[in-house]
């Protein structure tokens, strides 16, 4: 680790539905429907992106699911908002069946997009474990993205990416990963983490990627090669690769007065 603080991982392959998984959208409709241009931001940059911390909870995957909520909300309503950690990560656990503290699967985060979540200000994240639902929030579960889909290829994942999308990541953290710019992947098995490419870096054509551990990097953020992607994809069976659309983005009629 090249950090003093403890890392908290929480990527659960071992509870992936994989049969969930292979049911979703073809991302080549995805791709088509995807909206030629979006507005115009900085990918590192604030308050078009808030990116929250994990702290102490292995809750990695519900923090790029309501991460992939924000990214797609400036894409399709040009609209900055924070949406739950809280419901993201404990919901994809319901849907899971995993009780406490030990992380959730891409596919329970599928099911808990498609389901619904809510804003972070309407079910805050607690400091420590506590998946208990404020009675407040029951019914303002009501952003969802019904449609997403495991994505198997770089090139495709790349394109998606230039489209617009954003995709959650399922992988076995290791020290490749720990680099400005990561290009190569040696396939040394480590922590099960989730974390989000949400956008291209216009000077050197790489992904972004966003962790959710605090002063990692920069601000939380380095750059992925495709050659790194692909390679993930190919030595790696356990990796897990998720796109969302902005277009499969549904929202209440009230949110622009939540937000």
């Amino acid at each position: 680790m090249t950090l003093p603080e403890k890392r908290h991982f929480g990527y659960l392959h071992g509870d992936e539905d994989y049969d969930f998984l292979s049911e979703q959208l073809d991302p080549v409709g995805i791709l088509e429907r995807a909206k030629a241009s979006y507005p115009e931001f900085n990918p590192y940059a604030n308050p078009w992106l808030n990116w929250q911390d994990q702290g102490n909870q292995g809750s990695c995957q519900g923090h790029s699911l309501s991460h992939a909520f924000q990214v797609c909300l400036v894409q399709e309503y040009a609209l900055q908002a924070v949406f739950s950690r809280a419901a993201a990560y404990y919901i994809s656990q319901e849907f899971d069946g995993i009780k406490g503290d030990r992380g959730s699967t891409l596919s329970g985060g599928q099911k808990a997009a498609a389901s619904g979540i809510c804003l972070e200000k309407e079910w805050p994240y607690p400091s420590r474990y506590n998946p208990n639902k404020p009675a407040s929030a029951n019914e303002k579960l009501n952003f969802k993205m019904p449609g997403s889909k495991r994505v198997t290829d770089a090139g495709l994942a790349f394109d998606l990416l230039h489209a617009g999308c954003c995709i959650a990541t399922g992988v076995a953290w290791n020290s490749d990963f720990e680099k400005p710019v990561c290009d190569k992947y040696r396939n040394r098995r480590g922590g099960g983490h989730s974390t989000l490419l949400y956008g291209i870096d216009e000077s050197t054509g790489h992904a972004v990627h966003w962790n959710s551990w605090k002063n990692w990097q920069n601000n939380g953020r380095n750059l992925w090669t495709k050659r790194f992607l692909d390679s993930i994809m190919k030595l790696d069976r356990y990796s897990v690769f998720v796109c969302y659309d902005s277009t499969q983005l549904e929202v209440p009629k009230d949110f622009a007065e939540r937000i």
